[in-house]
């Protein structure tokens, strides 16, 4: 099980250097290794970007961190733009359709020229922060763990503050987007992925060879296990079996049951990732540093701006597992 990797900062060197006492040059060091160790501890766990490893059917992503999870199983549902390098604070998400149209042509006719149609959905880079106060005391008595120990919990929080807004976007798609249970858990599923390709296949230009993930609260997870792993699944050819991860969270906006028109059951999402469901980041999270000496001590701020949306519903289908 991978872990979160610790701080590696020197911060009596820092403090010795004059980084917490008005020296601009070691004060940009410190600040430059703490954003440093926010990318580096969030890109150890998060190998080739794929966060929960390599695609398998049993897989449930990672717990890191000291035993604490470190929640990025909603990042493979979303497409990721990076906007570090943009002018912009806005970006459109585009639902294009019928930009290209292949048809049979007469020796030397033209191909005809159709126009793009889309539907825009636009977001606005949203600023995120959060700080703490670094007590010229924990020098004093040498209590550096505690930063090592502060910067930690702030890399758990942020996390998990990212997983939070991102789960709540598929939390606030309507019933709209719910499906009744069928036979079976892995009748459902099948229909679900036969629902999302039959609503968005031909705008897509998707294939039956389209690869689904499906989501779930870890409490269920067993469910999705047994049902992807059944003899009857596979044998059937059904398109479900493209199902390339199950992913699983503790994170409150999926909960464990979900009030469909039935009643409350037991709940998952089947999602088709990617295509309009984006999530864009225009500044990674990055440090600054400010004296507060009336109250002998530092304060540290982190920042960082992203924001994201389901530009498409039609690629989440909610389903009860029972």
């Amino acid at each position: 099980m991978p872990k979160m990797m610790k701080p590696d900062i020197d911060w009596r060197a820092a403090y010795d250097a004059g980084a917490f006492r008005g020296d601009t040059e070691a004060r940009d060091d410190l600040l430059a290794s703490i954003t440093d160790y926010f990318s580096d501890a969030r890109n150890a766990v998060t190998p080739d970007t794929n966060l929960t490893g390599a695609p398998t059917k049993e897989l449930k992503g990672d717990s890191v961190g000291e035993g604490k999870p470190l929640d990025f199983n909603w990042r493979p549902l979303f497409e990721h733009v990076d906007l570090t390098e943009s002018t912009s604070e806005y970006h459109d998400i585009d639902t294009v359709s019928h930009g290209i149209t292949f048809q049979q042509l007469a020796p030397g006719q033209p191909a005809k020229v159709r126009p793009i149609s889309s539907a825009q959905t636009q977001i606005k880079a949203l600023i995120h922060g959060a700080a703490m106060g670094i007590s010229d005391r924990w020098f004093r008595y040498n209590q550096l763990y505690k930063m090592d120990r502060a910067l930690a919990a702030a890399l758990r929080k942020y996390s998990y503050y990212q997983a939070n807004t991102h789960y709540g976007l598929m939390a606030a798609l309507g019933a709209g987007i719910e499906l009744a249970f069928d036979t079976s858990v892995e009748q459902t599923i099948d229909n679900a992925c036969d629902t999302i390709l039959e609503a968005i296949g031909d705008k897509y230009s998707l294939s039956d060879a389209s690869e689904f993930t499906v989501l779930t609260n870890r409490r269920n997870a067993s469910a999705i296990d047994k049902a992807l792993i059944s003899p009857k699944y596979f044998d059937k050819g059904l398109v479900s079996s493209n199902v390339n991860e199950v992913l699983e969270t503790s994170n409150a906006n999926i909960p464990q049951a979900h009030t469909f028109a039935a009643g409350s059951k037991p709940m998952a999402y089947v999602c088709l990732p990617g295509l309009a469901a984006e999530s864009c980041t225009w500044m990674e999270l990055s440090a600054e540093e400010e004296r507060e000496a009336s109250a002998r001590s530092t304060d540290i701020f982190w920042y960082s701006e992203f924001n994201a949306a389901i530009g498409d519903s039609k690629q989440f289908v909610r389903i009860p597992l029972k």
